[in-house]
């Protein structure tokens, strides 16, 4: 008996290591591979005088891209990705809740890439201060624009405009 199982896991475990473990191809969806041209690092400037700091990274075999941000004391992390071919992304923010957002529609040749609000996590009530809308302009190859939106009470609360140089 312990000589039959023994073949049959020894025959599972070949069938399973001679199986095609390809992954799914990656199609990116729109405005995605504008956001991979960031990849690198980036010196800011709010228009408050803020400075900030902000590295993109591809990973996730290239199917997300990663935004480390440093500003004040304050990191956050900002991952773009996939979600049924349309582009979201999840922001870690600073003040402890994890807003989702959505891109409005992107074409080709366009220099605007805007998130709109989908949801949150850990956003304790209506009350709490969230980022809601984020709109990146890309300038050029070394400079590009965000401006976050934040509500506060289930309103906007202000603007935030940060320029980005990149850094040689």
């Amino acid at each position: 008996m312990k000589a039959l199982m023994m073949a049959l896991v020894l025959t599972a475990a070949t069938a399973v290591a001679g199986e095609d473990m390809t992954r799914s191809k990656f199609i990116p969806p729109p405005g995605f591979e504008k956001l991979a041209t960031l990849v690198g690092q980036w010196s800011g400037k709010s228009s408050e005088g803020m400075v900030t700091k902000a590295t993109y990274r591809l990973v996730a075999d290239g199917s997300v891209v990663e935004e480390a941000m440093s500003h004040e004391g304050a990191d956050m992390v900002t991952m773009f990705h996939a979600d049924n071919g349309q582009l979201m992304l999840t922001h870690y923010c600073a003040a402890h809740n994890q807003p989702r957002m959505r891109a409005d529609t992107f074409r080709e040749g366009d220099n605007k890439l805007a998130f709109k609000f989908l949801d949150a996590t850990n956003l304790p009530d209506n009350k709490a201060m969230y980022m809601h809308d984020l709109t990146f302009t890309f300038k050029d190859a070394d400079h590009f624009q965000q401006e976050w939106t934040d509500y506060v009470g289930g309103q906007p609360a202000g603007k935030v405009v940060i320029e980005y140089e990149r850094v040689k």
